[in-house]
């Protein structure tokens, strides 16, 4: 018996740190998403400014709206790690876990299921990026890049 809350014990331990893993990579993804996204709008305003054609203002547009649709998509896949990771805290802080170690029992120990939230179907998936595009951190971004583009673009025409 043991053993086995031994076991899981460290199974605990190493899940906590590969979701705490996960979740920082999807954080670096993230962030080098938005650095690009940046720098292609910012070429295509200078482009669109030096040779005086406003398609490079719709160029722009469009690329800040793929790269909004990308970043969306990598944080919804985030927050799969994320909510487990939450999972995981709430059991720490709470009186089930002090009462596996106190009988030195995972009775209510919780399962791994990560894989669940990966298998969403098409419509799920999609309003779960639509979530993750609406929120303010991933929305103000890219809103602000669009903005600026309209305007730079009514007031080039």
């Amino acid at each position: 018996m043991n053993d086995e809350f031994q076991y899981k014990f460290e199974l605990l331990k190493q899940e906590i740190e590969i979701l705490q893993n996960g979740i920082r990579t999807y954080d670096g993804i993230l962030f080098t998403i938005k650095g690009w996204s940046i720098t292609v709008f910012s070429t295509f305003i200078f482009f669109a400014a030096d040779k005086q054609k406003t398609i490079f203002i719709v160029y722009s547009t469009i690329t800040i709206l793929l790269f909004w649709i990308l970043d969306s998509l990598f944080k919804s896949i985030q927050k799969v790690y994320t909510h487990r990771y939450n999972q995981l805290e709430r059991f720490l802080q709470g009186d089930e876990f002090s009462q596996a170690l106190t009988e030195r029992t995972f009775k209510t120990f919780p399962v791994p299921n990560i894989q669940n939230g990966f298998n969403l179907s098409g419509k799920e998936k999609l309003i779960d990026i639509f979530h993750s595009a609406i929120q303010f951190h991933n929305y103000i971004l890219y809103l602000s890049m669009l903005t600026l583009a309209i305007i730079i673009l009514t007031f080039s025409i």
